[in-house]
């Protein structure tokens, strides 16, 4: 091919010579331009540099949700630190097109205690449309549940209610009448609001490797939850491993109101003669009714939980990519649905051309050597996914990426890249902020980085 910045594939769907340098498509991945800066915080929490995961705990790459805009204000939350203590704090500021008002911090009593040194007790929050309320979860690795929400209509009817007595006590379960008590050991809570107004809570309940995800739900008309539902459970067989847990990316509705999820495998295998935790395989699966039965992508029902069963890794038809272990496929990335129903998947991995098979697993395990950023996603007429790989050359994979959308389906992915380091850890080193983008015209064929900002002139001191 010529030089002239499109791939053979992208020449293709154009219908252009990609022999000749002067012929090539007339689309073009959408700009990006910062509008400006925002500093919410300056004394936010960083963990000790000995922390195993990496010192970032507010703003890490695998919250999902971290940032809400809901009825003309802009949410967040954070742990702020003060000498030894670290607690939630909780802010709002008005929105409305481009212009955005000052920030409203209000510093709850409630503190990060089991979290200081692993920054994977992340702060998870989320709004119910059908009564206004709050809802945040925090300082969750496997450790018993800590719930508060809001007074009702915090975020509708009752907007200057914000400040002190927002917030009821702290819970420690959600509903009495689990056959199990899950609320003891909790991972990753994420809060989702549904299209009929409610809110929904998707968590880990287990350790890595040997866990299962559960979902309740939050009725607003009653102010209660419902007892979990398991939905994708940690039974069944994959090489000589009986136990796994599955590490989503996302749990997002669709515009006709289907729930869509993917997710990678965690296994402890022997490689090599060492015993390693490994991923393997981007699965898919989808509801209709809210999370009741579940679909693989041919829209087979794979799992209907009033009968008590859920996703397992033996349920057909739920790999969307195979990808063995050797891969350095990364848990937790990110995925979206778009106003078109396009469910639109950015996860990083080995690179799968020729030249990087992986002869070796204990050399680089996790690493972001030879590997590149993929965007998967479906057609929701079709159901057939399609694969994309993003530029390779100029930012090289660093961090978990991000990937999201606008009015008209052009996509944008943003990730943190180190030229010099090969570990995805978060919270380290000089990198580069990237943001990327595509656009639906090309088929999501011309992926381009069109901004990047240098991490240290982010920072405010």
């Amino acid at each position: 091919k010529r030089q002239d910045g499109y791939s053979n594939l992208a020449e293709m769907v154009a219908e252009t010579d990609p022999l000749n340098a002067d012929e090539h498509p007339s689309w073009q991945s959408p700009r990006v331009a910062l509008l400006r800066d925002s500093v919410v915080a300056t004394n936010a929490y960083l963990a000790p540099a000995t922390a195993p995961f990496g010192r970032a705990i507010n703003g890490v790459s695998f919250q999902d949700q971290i940032i809400h805009s809901f009825d003309g204000y802009q949410y967040t939350a954070w742990y702020d630190t003060v000498g030894d203590t670290q607690t939630v704090c909780l802010a709002r500021r008005t929105v409305s097109d481009t212009s955005v008002g000052a920030w409203e911090i209000f510093k709850t009593d409630s503190e990060l205690l089991l979290g200081k040194s692993d920054t994977h007790n992340v702060i998870s929050f989320g709004i119910c449309p059908g009564d206004g309320t709050l809802h945040f979860a925090w300082d969750l690795h496997g450790d018993p549940l800590r719930y508060r929400r809001s007074v009702v209509g915090l975020c509708t009817t009752n907007k200057a209610a914000w400040g002190a007595g927002m917030l009821g006590p702290e819970q420690s379960s959600l509903s009495a009448d689990d056959p199990v008590n899950y609320d003891d050991w909790v991972t990753y809570p994420q809060f989702i609001a549904t299209p009929d107004g409610g809110l929904q809570l998707v968590r880990r309940y287990g350790s890595s490797a040997n866990a299962d995800q559960l979902l309740q739900k939050y009725d607003p008309g009653t102010g209660t939850w419902t007892a979990n539902t398991k939905y994708i459970s940690r039974t069944g067989t994959y090489q000589t491993s009986n136990g796994r847990n599955a590490y989503i990316n996302g749990f997002d509705f669709g515009p006709n109101g289907e729930i869509h999820v993917t997710w990678t495998w965690r296994e402890r295998l022997e490689f090599d003669g060492v015993t390693a935790s490994v991923n393997h395989d981007i699965n898919y699966a989808y509801s209709e009714d809210n999370g009741i039965t579940w679909r693989n992508n041919e829209g087979l029902i794979i799992a209907d939980t009033t009968l008590g069963e859920a996703i397992t890794i033996n349920s057909p038809g739920i790999v969307n990519r195979p990808l063995d272990p050797y891969q350095l496929l990364v848990n937790q990335q990110s995925q979206c649905v778009d106003n078109d129903g396009r469910l639109h998947v950015m996860m990083l991995h080995r690179r799968q051309e020729a030249g990087y098979e992986f002869p070796n697993f204990t050399t680089a395990r996790f690493s972001a050597r030879a590997t590149a950023y993929y965007h998967y996603y479906r057609d929701p007429v079709t159901r057939e996914w399609q694969e994309r790989r993003l530029p390779v050359d100029a930012y090289p994979v660093g961090s978990r990426p991000k990937i999201g959308f606008d009015s008209k389906g052009n996509v944008y992915a943003t990730y943190l890249s180190y030229a010099d380091d090969p570990d995805i850890t978060p919270g380290r080193g000089n990198g580069v902020l990237v943001v990327a983008s595509a656009s639906p015209a090309s088929q999501y064929t011309d992926w381009e980085v069109v901004h990047s900002i240098p991490l240290l002139s982010l920072i405010h001191i």
